[in-house]
């Protein structure tokens, strides 16, 4: 599976057509997720940004090794309230497990948290697809796994916790220890900046065992 993420996207401005973040799972051709705000209420609808493309309110964005880390403020009146997950149903298991939604598609995991409650759209046409999250400031997790076991990756996630201090955000319980996101100041790890890795318009593509970097 792989995680992308761009960090380089103006935080709080207008996302014509950005794409965060981005996960892929390699058992399914069509098995993938993503996290947006989106820019249009009708998920058929094709203005840019639209329900599922681009961002009405970009994040502020971060990725540390197999973990990506989204913190949103969408302004004091926004023109939709919540966040959202898109989750292709083609390949892939979804299941909430103790507040967090667990993802599998073959020998790939992936987890999200937020600083809100996720809720599960049961109407409409991302009935079953779609997870939203409510608020005008939120953040999220979202960190990958290699494996199959969605009940052994649910209780790791357990041991996270995710905390959102303003427009700080907090994630703790990783074993490479404690890392932060700030709208203002960036990106942290147990206390010290993390520059961004990348610089250039290429990608930085790494290649990493990652159940030993979610090994708890």
């Amino acid at each position: 599976m792989q995680l992308s993420s761009n960090a380089g996207a103006k935080p709080g401005g207008y996302g014509h057509q950005q794409h965060v973040v981005d996960i892929l799972f390699s058992a399914h051709p069509l098995a993938r997720s993503w996290i947006n705000h989106p820019g249009e209420d009708d998920p058929r609808g094709s203005q840019r940004p639209s329900y599922w493309a681009g961002n009405g309110v970009l994040p502020r964005a971060a990725q540390h090794d197999n973990v990506a880390l989204l913190l949103y403020d969408t302004g004091s009146t926004p023109r939709l309230d919540f966040t959202h997950a898109y989750i292709s149903q083609a390949g892939v298991e979804a299941h909430l497990i103790d507040g967090a939604l667990i993802l599998r598609s073959g020998n790939g995991l992936l987890a999200y948290k937020a600083t809100a409650p996720l809720q599960l759209v049961t109407k409409g046409p991302s009935a079953g697809r779609e997870y939203r999250c409510y608020g005008k400031v939120m953040g999220w997790m979202a960190p990958v796994a290699e494996g199959d076991d969605i009940n052994a990756f649910g209780r790791r996630i357990a041991g996270l916790d995710l905390s959102l201090d303003g427009r700080h955000l907090t994630l703790t319980g990783l074993p490479s220890g404690t890392i932060e996101l700030d709208w203002s100041n960036g990106l942290s790890a147990d206390g010290k900046a993390v520059a961004h890795p990348n610089m250039s318009i290429e990608p930085l593509i790494q290649r990493r065992r990652l159940s030993e970097t979610m090994a708890g």
